[in-house]
């Protein structure tokens, strides 16, 4: 049996775990863990078929992610123990640095009250001391319908462990330092419910939301953490804003933009295109729907199948799909004429809208949607100009999010797995001068990134610039693919400078992903409070008392003539109200007008967070905003 550590090939006569291995090849279990795909593995796995691993160094985050887990497992076994004929699950997401959750069937409805009971057995249970030891009696009888466990892990593969905790017999999923498990607070943050699988189709599981401490002062962080979290959450912060909503009735993962959030959007926009046109990109259109020969020719149909909606069938017997890509499109832009090496390089850009099909117990605010709007690139290349564009793409890319001072987790080169053959193209050649291409360019540009195996397009290795959300979730915000393969399938060609035909490389550029995600990014990031120049309310006027409306109407008018977006707040209120709504909507400046200010010519302004008082003439005022929004400030 071959198994590949970080492409050192181990070879082992039989089913061994991952700390035997660990053992007999001098690798540390007190610093590295191994994983399987997207899988952190616990050390007593045992491997039963070659497969790839890779080294995780233990950090603190996967501590505290171990701590949970255990932790998970002790509640787990409590509900189990506490409530008869309930059986649990696996939850959406349920192994993370700050909190955990275990989700549970239950014939009868347990009610929040009766959770005081699953608390004091966890406790008793932690005062009594676990018994560690492990076995693989594999019995899934305490999961509900554990077909879902069969098809997240692959028992064919890894013999997973089983710890007996409290009568119950629990599958350990996650590496345990026993060591470090120090546990004796709990508190339940959160009873609702989640789908089995989350599938909206399927029952309605429930669903308890916990956190651990070694002492009450830790739980109390801990807590305080995961509130200061939810104020983040762009979900949250939508409620004050107004920048979205999504209606059932219209379609689940199908948001529309309220007024606040078009214009947000346009701004955005607007600033994008300005920079892809002083990049030298070509803004081009194309349709939403694309027929499933272009897909089936792409590779997509194949490799992506899954991600797309039914296709819709005409009665000419002919199929369209709603496209999840825009690749095809672009190649066909570039295919309609001949193109020469003078032509290169070709930027062509579009802010397409897409679909995707994704299920509905994972949809996410505008974080995961069906329905998208993706600011794409596709540039044609000569060899010899890869690396310039490259460069080029990067350095765009790294000016955009510096404008909205977007905190960059880090940079992910994302690599195909050599040994899966069915779900990259298979051509090793075409694999490896990619790759060696893309991180060659990132080494010479000094750039510190993390090789991320498995994670690569179908058709090309990539890299993926990653931030965290609210939520703990790492997405990516921004992407440059290098693709050797499109150009082949769709006999791409360029005329070279000898007036031969020949093959050009194709790099798919993702300048901030899409405007959703974007967006969802943006306001966690800057807790709502936009810069000026894209906020959809830029001046809230607030006149002191009825009689200032007109002079209020006055003023309103002369900042939209300079194109600034003004809000009067003359409703019959008090003037604490007003302000103090203003600030909740979080408006860049605030405009106080009273008698002095229609006397005297004046405003009275104040900026969002700042309770400074600051009095200038009228027009000192339209100039000095008007300036600030020209300059993006």
């Amino acid at each position: 049996m071959k198994i590949n550590i970080d492409s050192k090939i181990i070879e082992v006569n039989e089913p061994t775990t991952i700390l035997d291995i660990f053992n007999k090849n001098n690798i540390d279990s007190n610093k590295f863990i191994a994983k399987l795909g997207d899988e952190l593995l616990p050390f007593e796995a045992k491997l039963k078929k070659d497969c790839s691993l890779s080294l995780i160094e233990i950090d603190e985050n996967i501590i505290k992610s171990s701590n949970n887990y255990l932790a998970k497992l002790i509640l787990e076994a409590s509900v189990l123990k506490c409530f008869a004929g309930t059986e649990v699950s696996i939850p959406k997401k349920d192994i993370n640095k700050e909190e955990a959750s275990v989700v549970f069937y239950s014939k009868e409805r347990i009610k929040k009250e009766e959770l005081t009971t699953t608390k004091d057995q966890f406790k008793q249970l932690i005062k009594e001391g676990i018994n560690f030891e492990l076995n693989y009696n594999q019995n899934l009888n305490n999961y509900y319908k554990n077909e879902l466990l069969n098809s997240r892990l692959d028992f064919n593969l890894v013999d997973y462990p089983f710890v007996f905790i409290n009568d119950s017999n629990l599958i350990v999923r996650y590496p345990i330092f026993k060591e470090s498990f120090n546990i004796r607070e709990i508190e339940i943050i959160n009873f609702s419910g989640e789908y089995y699988n989350n599938d909206a189709s399927e029952t309605m599981l429930q669903k308890i939301s916990f956190v651990v401490a070694n002492d009450k002062k830790q739980l109390s962080k801990i807590i305080k953490s995961i509130e200061d979290k939810r104020l983040r959450d762009h979900r949250y912060i939508n409620e004050n804003l107004e920048i979205f909503n999504i209606d059932p009735v219209i379609g689940l993962g199908l948001p529309f933009w309220l007024p606040n959030g078009a214009i947000l959007k346009q701004e955005i926009k607007k600033y994008l295109k300005e920079k892809e046109f002083e990049y030298r990109f070509i803004q081009i259109e194309s349709p939403v729907l694309g027929s499933k020969l272009l897909y089936e020719k792409s590779g997509h149909w194949n490799h992506y199948r899954e991600n797309m909606f039914t296709p819709i069938e005409l009665p000419d017997n002919e199929t369209l799909v709603l496209r999840p890509m825009n690749c095809p499109h672009h190649v066909s832009v570039y295919k309609s004429k001949i193109r020469s090496y003078r032509d290169l390089p070709l930027r062509f850009a579009e802010h397409a809208i897409q679909h995707r099909y994704e299920f509905s117990g994972s949809l996410t605010g505008l974080e995961r949607v069906r329905a998208m709007e993706l600011t794409d690139s596709h540039i044609f290349v000569t060899p010899s100009q890869l690396k310039d564009e490259f460069i080029n793409c990067y350095k765009l890319i790294v000016e955009v999010l510096q404008q909205f001072n977007i905190k960059i987790k880090y940079l992910s080169l994302s690599m195909r797995d050599p040994n899966d053959k069915e779900n990259y193209y298979n051509n090793d050649e075409m694999w490896n001068n990619a790759e060696k291409q893309l991180e060659g360019m990132l080494n010479e540009l000094n750039l510190k990134y993390e090789k991320m195996v498995g994670e690569a397009a179908f058709y090309g290795p990539k890299l993926d610039i990653q931030v965290e959300t609210a939520l703990g979730h790492e997405i990516t915000v921004s992407t440059i693919q290098l693709d050797f393969l499109l150009p082949e399938r769709f006999d791409l060609e360029f005329i070279n400078s000898e007036g031969n035909p020949e093959k050009p490389i194709m790099i798919h550029r993702g300048l901030i992903g899409t405007y959703e995600r974007f967006v969802a990014i943006l306001l966690e990031q800057t807790m709502g409070v936009l810069p000026l120049w894209c906020s959809p309310v830029q001046v809230s006027i607030i006149p002191v008392s009825e009689k200032y409306n007109d002079f209020a109407r006055q003023v309103e008018s002369k900042l939209h003539d300079k194109k600034i977006r003004c809000f009067i707040s003359d409703r019959d209120d008090r003037l604490n109200n007003k302000i103090r709504n203003a600030i909740t909507k979080k408006t860049p400046y605030i405009i106080v007008l009273g008698q002095k200010e229609l006397e005297n010519n004046l405003v009275t302004y104040r900026t969002y967070g700042n309770e400074e008082q600051i009095q200038i003439s009228i027009d000192e005022f339209v100039s000095k905003i008007s300036k600030e929004y020209e300059n993006r400030e």
